[in-house]
């Protein structure tokens, strides 16, 4: 009928299972004059990933350091990159942004 919406398809799934299943990884840009590490390990704890090779693996990107440098530094493990975890890193304190990698 008219402004009915209708789905065809033969399988589904969650996006955060796809997100995860994709081993995108994720860079969390952050200044080290503002960033709260304890806030940030507390958030990345909840989302690490149980499953052996599950999961997408995160960096993070500190800017500010002295003589202006950038560092990056790889995060063992992996992490389930869903939606919740992106909020959850984006209200952070000291995150600028998120960046896909």
């Amino acid at each position: 009928s008219e402004g009915e919406v209708r789905f065809f398809g033969d399988d589904a799934s969650r996006m955060d299972n796809l997100l995860d299943d994709a081993n995108i990884g994720l860079r969390i840009h952050v200044s080290a004059r503002t960033a709260d590490a304890d806030a940030l390990k507390g958030r990345l704890e909840r989302a690490r990933s149980g499953a052996i090779g599950k999961g997408g693996e995160i960096s993070l990107m500190i800017a500010g350091l002295e003589q202006g440098r950038e560092v990056e530094v790889k995060l063992p493990g992996r992490y389930r990159l869903d939606g919740a975890l992106r909020g959850a890193l984006k209200s952070a304190p000291g995150v600028v942004m998120l960046e896909d990698a």
